[in-house]
Protein backbone atom coordinates (compact mmCIF):
# COMPACT_ATOMS: atom_id res chain seq x y z
CA UNK A 1 0.00 0.00 0.00
CA UNK A 2 2.78 2.21 0.29
CA UNK A 3 3.28 2.37 -3.28
CA UNK A 4 -0.72 3.71 -3.73
CA UNK A 5 0.48 6.75 -1.04
CA UNK A 6 4.05 7.43 -3.17
CA UNK A 7 1.83 8.01 -6.07
CA UNK A 8 -0.51 9.98 -4.89
CA UNK A 9 1.68 12.18 -3.22
CA UNK A 10 3.55 12.07 -6.28
CA UNK A 11 0.62 13.28 -8.48
CA UNK A 12 -0.62 15.56 -5.91
CA UNK A 13 2.75 17.31 -6.20
CA UNK A 14 2.63 17.33 -9.98
CA UNK A 15 -1.07 18.91 -9.73
CA UNK A 16 0.18 21.53 -7.49
CA UNK A 17 3.19 22.47 -9.71
CA UNK A 18 1.01 22.63 -12.57
CA UNK A 19 -1.23 24.93 -11.12
CA UNK A 20 1.63 27.40 -9.94
CA UNK A 21 2.68 27.52 -14.00
CA UNK A 22 -0.90 28.17 -15.09
CA UNK A 23 -1.63 30.60 -12.00
CA UNK A 24 1.33 32.32 -13.05
CA UNK A 25 0.97 35.61 -15.65
CA UNK A 26 2.39 35.45 -19.11
CA UNK A 27 4.64 37.70 -19.93
CA UNK A 28 3.73 40.98 -21.10
CA UNK A 29 5.35 41.43 -25.03
CA UNK A 30 5.06 44.31 -26.81
CA UNK A 31 4.08 44.52 -30.29
CA UNK A 32 6.95 46.19 -32.72
CA UNK A 33 5.70 48.98 -34.28
CA UNK A 34 4.78 48.95 -38.19
CA UNK A 35 4.01 45.40 -38.15
CA UNK A 36 0.24 44.40 -39.53
CA UNK A 37 -1.34 42.81 -36.04
CA UNK A 38 -1.86 38.85 -36.34
CA UNK A 39 -4.71 37.17 -35.22
CA UNK A 40 -4.11 33.99 -32.66
CA UNK A 41 -3.46 31.40 -35.40
CA UNK A 42 0.05 33.84 -35.98
CA UNK A 43 -1.85 35.15 -39.52
CA UNK A 44 -2.18 38.74 -40.94
CA UNK A 45 -5.50 40.04 -40.19
CA UNK A 46 -7.02 40.42 -43.11
CA UNK A 47 -8.02 44.46 -44.05
CA UNK A 48 -11.28 45.60 -43.96
CA UNK A 49 -12.49 49.15 -46.13
CA UNK A 50 -11.99 51.98 -43.95
CA UNK A 51 -15.04 53.80 -42.27
CA UNK A 52 -16.38 57.03 -44.45
CA UNK A 53 -14.20 59.76 -43.10
CA UNK A 54 -10.44 58.08 -43.06
CA UNK A 55 -8.12 57.73 -45.23
CA UNK A 56 -7.97 54.78 -48.43
CA UNK A 57 -5.93 52.12 -47.26
CA UNK A 58 -3.03 53.42 -49.84
CA UNK A 59 -2.33 56.11 -47.73
CA UNK A 60 -2.07 53.63 -44.53
CA UNK A 61 -0.13 51.31 -45.85
CA UNK A 62 2.24 54.04 -47.38
CA UNK A 63 2.05 55.24 -43.81
CA UNK A 64 3.17 51.59 -42.67
CA UNK A 65 5.95 50.92 -45.32
CA UNK A 66 7.60 54.39 -44.14
CA UNK A 67 7.24 53.66 -40.26
CA UNK A 68 8.83 49.89 -41.26
CA UNK A 69 11.54 52.00 -43.18
CA UNK A 70 12.11 54.82 -40.00
CA UNK A 71 12.59 51.38 -37.73
CA UNK A 72 15.22 49.95 -39.66
CA UNK A 73 16.81 53.13 -40.58
CA UNK A 74 17.35 53.41 -37.21
CA UNK A 75 18.03 50.22 -35.70
CA UNK A 76 20.89 50.32 -38.41
CA UNK A 77 22.54 53.55 -37.08
CA UNK A 78 22.08 51.94 -33.60
CA UNK A 79 24.46 48.55 -35.09
CA UNK A 80 26.74 50.70 -36.41
CA UNK A 81 27.70 52.86 -33.51
CA UNK A 82 27.53 49.10 -31.25
CA UNK A 83 28.31 46.65 -33.15
CA UNK A 84 31.38 46.20 -32.31
CA UNK A 85 30.80 46.52 -28.23
CA UNK A 86 30.47 43.45 -26.70
CA UNK A 87 28.32 44.90 -23.81
CA UNK A 88 26.04 46.04 -25.87
CA UNK A 89 25.26 42.12 -27.62
CA UNK A 90 22.00 42.32 -26.00
CA UNK A 91 21.03 45.67 -27.48
CA UNK A 92 22.29 44.63 -31.04
CA UNK A 93 20.08 41.45 -31.20
CA UNK A 94 17.17 43.36 -30.00
CA UNK A 95 17.40 46.13 -32.87
CA UNK A 96 18.58 43.05 -35.18
CA UNK A 97 15.02 41.68 -33.95
CA UNK A 98 13.23 45.00 -34.88
CA UNK A 99 14.74 45.24 -38.20
CA UNK A 100 13.48 41.42 -39.39
CA UNK A 101 10.38 42.26 -37.93
CA UNK A 102 10.18 45.68 -39.84
CA UNK A 103 11.83 43.58 -42.77
CA UNK A 104 9.07 41.23 -42.81
CA UNK A 105 6.10 43.70 -42.38
CA UNK A 106 7.67 45.96 -45.44
CA UNK A 107 8.38 42.46 -47.62
CA UNK A 108 4.13 41.68 -46.85
CA UNK A 109 3.51 45.54 -48.73
CA UNK A 110 2.73 46.23 -52.33
CA UNK A 111 4.02 49.55 -52.58
CA UNK A 112 2.44 51.77 -55.73
CA UNK A 113 5.24 53.70 -55.42
CA UNK A 114 8.21 52.30 -56.69
CA UNK A 115 9.57 52.68 -60.15
CA UNK A 116 8.18 49.28 -61.49
CA UNK A 117 4.68 48.98 -59.89
CA UNK A 118 3.84 45.87 -61.82
CA UNK A 119 3.84 42.53 -60.88
CA UNK A 120 7.48 42.00 -61.57
CA UNK A 121 8.37 45.09 -59.65
CA UNK A 122 6.19 43.91 -56.68
CA UNK A 123 8.36 40.65 -56.98
CA UNK A 124 11.53 42.01 -57.49
CA UNK A 125 10.58 44.58 -54.34
CA UNK A 126 9.49 41.06 -52.16
CA UNK A 127 12.73 39.00 -53.32
CA UNK A 128 15.20 42.41 -52.11
CA UNK A 129 13.59 42.05 -48.51
CA UNK A 130 13.56 37.98 -48.59
CA UNK A 131 17.70 38.74 -49.26
CA UNK A 132 17.82 41.38 -46.85
CA UNK A 133 16.36 38.91 -43.99
CA UNK A 134 18.10 36.35 -44.63
CA UNK A 135 21.50 38.66 -44.01
CA UNK A 136 19.74 39.96 -40.86
CA UNK A 137 19.35 36.12 -39.89
CA UNK A 138 23.54 35.85 -41.06
CA UNK A 139 24.13 38.96 -38.48
CA UNK A 140 22.02 37.48 -35.66
CA UNK A 141 24.27 34.28 -35.60
CA UNK A 142 27.30 36.02 -35.91
CA UNK A 143 26.16 38.42 -33.00
CA UNK A 144 25.17 35.45 -30.94
CA UNK A 145 28.67 33.77 -31.67
CA UNK A 146 30.55 36.72 -30.85
CA UNK A 147 32.10 37.14 -34.18
CA UNK A 148 32.40 40.95 -34.18
CA UNK A 149 34.36 40.94 -37.19
CA UNK A 150 32.09 38.97 -39.30
CA UNK A 151 29.37 41.06 -38.25
CA UNK A 152 30.70 44.17 -39.36
CA UNK A 153 31.13 42.75 -42.87
CA UNK A 154 27.63 41.71 -42.96
CA UNK A 155 26.48 44.98 -42.02
CA UNK A 156 28.70 46.62 -44.63
CA UNK A 157 26.81 44.52 -46.86
CA UNK A 158 23.27 45.15 -45.63
CA UNK A 159 24.43 48.93 -46.02
CA UNK A 160 25.14 48.20 -49.18
CA UNK A 161 21.82 46.02 -50.19
CA UNK A 162 19.85 48.99 -48.64
CA UNK A 163 21.45 51.78 -50.94
CA UNK A 164 21.29 49.33 -53.93
CA UNK A 165 17.70 48.76 -53.19
CA UNK A 166 16.87 52.32 -52.30
CA UNK A 167 18.35 53.00 -55.94
CA UNK A 168 16.00 50.23 -58.13
CA UNK A 169 12.86 50.93 -56.32
CA UNK A 170 12.43 54.74 -55.00
CA UNK A 171 11.12 56.58 -57.68
CA UNK A 172 13.21 59.80 -58.85
CA UNK A 173 11.92 62.76 -57.17
CA UNK A 174 11.96 65.80 -59.87
CA UNK A 175 14.60 68.10 -58.76
CA UNK A 176 13.42 71.93 -58.18
CA UNK A 177 15.40 74.59 -59.51
CA UNK A 178 17.84 76.33 -58.05
CA UNK A 179 17.11 79.91 -56.88
CA UNK A 180 20.05 82.26 -57.43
Amino acid sequence: MAGNGTLAMGVLGLAVACAAVVAQPAPVREKPTGVAPTQPEGRPVQPTAPPAGQRPAAVDSARALEQAMKIMNRSMKNLEANIDKADQKEANLADISQMQSACVGAKRMKPSNIKDPSEKGQEAYRRSHITLLKMLIELEEQVLDGKTAEAKATLGKIKSHKDAAHKEFEKDEPQAPAVR
